[in-house]
């Protein structure tokens, strides 16, 4: 199955008639010359130029609305066609990723889903680092290598590690809050994404603490689900 890739799609805006601007600059002059020497020239003469350049004014004013509305219609165009080339890119790239990592999905291990217009594979955190430590225990090194080689299917995408604690401020190493903490694992889990086959310039890690559970950290079901790894996958720019 060949990588999903995107058509970037240009917005063409018309520019407005030169000759309705030569026709205002030279109806200006001829007002300007006419209000400056009206002693020599009728009064009837006089206001049918200022009438025909009112007259320009407002066909411009007109065009430059009509092109105005033009563009909006053009650039709603352009994100319709764009939102829907992301939307069949996340559909592949879906695809693609859990048919290679169908085993480590069947096992447990990780799980990949589309949630608010982003490719998110999700990782159980406990699963890959023994605790309170920063490195990759056996069974992480294994799912972070099958990761490896399924994101490398996907040249043209970035992929964002976010590490996730819950609130009893698990500690990778002792003494370090939830933000030191999920800052290390993150780090840890791009370095060894890049050991493994994924361009280092395609990963970013963040720490992202205890702050924004996705479950009640009242139960310990809860807190578990807390205390996870999300790697978000986007089309680069």
């Amino acid at each position: 199955m060949r990588p999903p890739s995107r058509a970037p799609h240009k917005l063409d805006v018309p520019c407005p008639p030169r000759q309705v601007l030569v026709a205002i600059l030279v109806l200006a002059a001829l007002s300007s010359s006419l209000l400056v020497t009206g002693c020599m020239v009728s009064r009837p003469m006089h206001d049918a130029a200022v009438a025909a350049l009112n007259e320009s004014r407002a066909e411009v004013s007109d065009l430059r609305a009509q092109q105005e509305q033009s563009q909006k219609s053009l650039e709603a165009e352009v994100r319709k066609a764009n939102e829907a080339t992301a939307r069949t890119a996340r559909t592949e790239a879906s695809q693609l990723l859990r048919e290679r990592l169908a085993p480590q999905v069947q096992a447990g291990r990780l799980e990949v889903r589309e949630s608010r217009g982003r490719l998110v594979v999700d990782l159980a955190q406990d699963l890959l680092f023994p605790s309170k430590t920063d490195r990759l225990g056996d069974v992480g090194e294994e799912t972070v290598i099958a990761l490896a080689g399924a994101l490398s299917l996907l040249p043209g995408w970035s992929f964002r590690i976010e590490v996730h604690a819950d609130d009893a401020d698990t500690t990778v190493l002792e003494g370090a809050d939830s933000w030191t903490a999920t800052a290390t694992r993150a780090a840890t889990l791009a370095q060894s994404l890049a050991a493994s086959g994924v361009p280092p310039e395609q990963l970013s890690a963040t720490g992202m603490g205890r702050f924004r559970p996705r479950a009640d950290n009242r139960s310990e079901d809860g807190r578990t689900l807390n205390r996870r790894v999300e790697v978000i996958a986007e089309p680069s720019p």
